[in-house]
């Protein structure tokens, strides 16, 4: 039946004319008088003859009907990969052409992309190949060639163990100016890439090569949604990494504001809108001046790194000395958040207070130490600082772990400036709303700096009393040990006995050394001792008994996490009582 009816496979092309061609070769055969071996019979079919057949498999059949099943598809795979072994066009260009030839080997290596896709389990067996797959995709006069190669690699990134023999080859650079060059398969090989950064050594060998100024360069400038949501999905992955990661991310930090780089990581299919969108807050400034300006300075870089690698696979990627987003800006910047839209809106939710907490407090204590303070700029951080506590209050719980208060107090120590001191103190100032930081205070000399900045700085000693009243309201016994050892209750006795009289809000600042006092004699270890130096004071009896809320003027309040109303530097909180304005009336004698 099968001889006598029309039959069209991978395997078998069988019709009127095969049979006509082969019937007319047996009655020749016959006709013959001489005996002929049959090695030396030749025949073939002439409509056999264009047929490209590897592997006993008509090509282009197969590629019709890729399901088609395969006998022996690994031994069909190994013949296919060797056919493009042969075949494949010249890299070096000093061939000429030729159409016919390219267009078998496309042939091949879509057959073998088929295969691959029709027998999971299979792309395994081009292990060792891959030196002979990607340099196909440096063959730009074969454009057809490239398309099937990238196919090909497509098949076999689904397998972890292909990747790693890929990274092992030292083959990405052929993906890398595929990505450059071969714009209608743009999304093919980001998608190709993307698989192969799961490996950490790909991840290396595209941060050493250079590769992610290309996809930076598509993500300004491809102008299709889907391939910039690739690409930005593609550099979030890498920054990701756990090796090199960090230095992907200090290197994109040349171009991108960091809360741009924060979105490739957590929302990169927002990336592309939150490119073409003008934004002013504390963590973004962002307009279209800045997007021309940027994505320009990386085109160029993009452009330059190309033709340096195609020259030289090894070429390394020379990035600017300086953050080409921060050029000519006048904002300062610590931490990712700019700090004068952060000052005129502390109330911003950033991204990572913990770090711009870390960020402001090493920035403060850097230019503390500087030779040649910058007094402005110490002001707008130390501003930013006591504003973001303000914000969240819980924060403050968190310095003494980053040591930063020993510091802090040996600073303000070292006879710095009336400009130094006053942002000294104001930042422990601010911290002294912290349980947490208290206790750390308790452990580090801390009393006798505030009150040598407040004996030498007349200017600073309302803020001064002001800390010290909420030191001591926690009842720590090692701060009111401190008190003694430095002599403080006598000196604050002496600030109430006319020292404060000249100064600017004189009476509350009485009233927060009396309310500091009263709590040093709370202490169940050395209350007794300040107990005993209050009672031989003249100057004591005239306070002790008085009541200083009187005394207090009217501050700012800050609303805490809590919802609760909270008074900065208040002696005392709680809710007042309005009192009638008319008497109340008069009790009846009914007696």
């Amino acid at each position: 039946k099968l001889l006598t009816s029309n039959s069209e496979n991978p395997y078998l092309m069988w019709d009127n004319s095969t049979r006509a061609e082969l019937q007319d070769f047996l009655e020749t055969q016959c006709a013959q008088r001489e005996h002929q071996p049959l090695t030396d019979i030749q025949f073939s079919y002439s409509g056999h003859a264009t047929e490209l057949v590897i592997g006993n498999v008509f090509i282009r059949l197969y590629n019709n009907q890729p399901a088609f099943p395969i006998k022996n598809p690994k031994g069909f795979l190994l013949d296919l990969l060797e056919y493009v072994r042969l075949y494949q066009p010249s890299q070096r260009g000093d061939e000429p052409s030729d159409p016919e030839r390219n267009d078998r080997v496309t042939m091949a290596l879509q057959a073998l992309s088929n295969v691959i896709n029709s027998n999971p389990g299979l792309e395994i067996q081009c292990i060792g190949h891959f030196r002979l797959l990607f340099p196909l995709l440096s063959l730009e006069s074969c454009r057809n060639i490239q398309q099937s190669a990238l196919k090909v690699i497509s098949s076999v990134t689904r397998n972890q163990e292909c990747i790693s023999d890929v990274a092992a080859s030292n083959v990405l650079v052929y993906m890398l100016l595929a990505l450059y060059t071969i714009e209608e398969s743009r999304s093919v090989c980001l998608d190709i890439l993307y698989a192969l950064v799961s490996n950490t050594a790909v991840v290396k060998d595209l941060y050493a090569k250079g590769g992610y100024i290309y996809v930076l360069d598509l993500l300004f400038s491809a102008g299709v949604p889907e391939v910039q949501t690739k690409c930005a999905e593609l550099l979030g992955r890498l920054c990701a990494d756990k090796l090199s990661g960090p230095r992907v991310r200090l290197a994109l930090d040349k171009f991108l504001p960091p809360a741009i780089c924060d979105a490739l990581r957590d929302s990169p299919a927002q990336c592309p809108s939150l490119l073409d969108t003008n934004q002013e807050n504390p963590e973004l400034v962002w307009d279209d001046e800045s997007k021309r300006k940027v994505g320009a300075a990386i085109a160029s870089l993009a452009r330059r790194h190309y033709a340096a690698q195609r020259k030289s696979h090894d070429a390394v990627l020379t990035l600017p000395d300086t953050s080409i987003v921060g050029i000519n800006s006048k904002e300062v910047m610590v931490g990712g958040v700019y700090l004068r839209l952060f000052n005129n809106n502390p109330g911003w939710p950033l991204r990572k207070p913990r770090d711009f907490l870390s960020s402001l407090l090493d920035t403060s204590i850097k230019q503390l130490n500087k030779d040649g303070t910058d007094y402005d700029l110490l002001e707008v951080v130390v501003t930013a600082l006591v504003n973001l506590l303000q914000s969240h209050p819980m924060l403050a719980d968190q310095v003494p772990s980053l040591g930063y208060i020993p510091r802090l107090c040996v600073l303000l120590h070292s006879h710095h400036p009336p400009q130094a001191c006053h942002a000294i103190l104001r930042i422990l100032h601010q911290l002294s709303i912290s349980d947490v930081c208290i206790g750390s205070m308790g452990q580090t000399d801390v009393l006798r700096p505030i009150q040598m900045t407040m004996k030498e700085n007349a200017e600073l000693v309302v803020l001064g009393c002001d800390t010290m009243a909420r030191l001591f309201l926690a009842n720590k016994d090692p701060l009111v040990k401190q008190a003694l050892d430095v002599e403080l209750v006598p000196y604050l006795l002496g600030l109430l006995d006319g020292r404060l009289d000249k100064m600017e809000h004189a009476a509350r600042s009485k009233a927060l050394v009396v309310k500091a006092l009263k709590s040093m004699c709370q202490s169940v270890l050395y209350g007794a001792q300040v107990s005993a130096i209050l009672n031989n004071s003249q100057v004591w009896t005239n306070y002790s008994q008085q009541n200083h809320d009187l005394f207090i003027t009217n501050a700012p309040t800050q609303n805490y996490l809590t919802g609760v109303p909270m008074t900065a530097g208040y002696l005392t909180q709680g809710s007042s009582q309005t009192l009638p304005n008319s008497p109340p009336p008069l009790e009846t004698d009914t007696s």
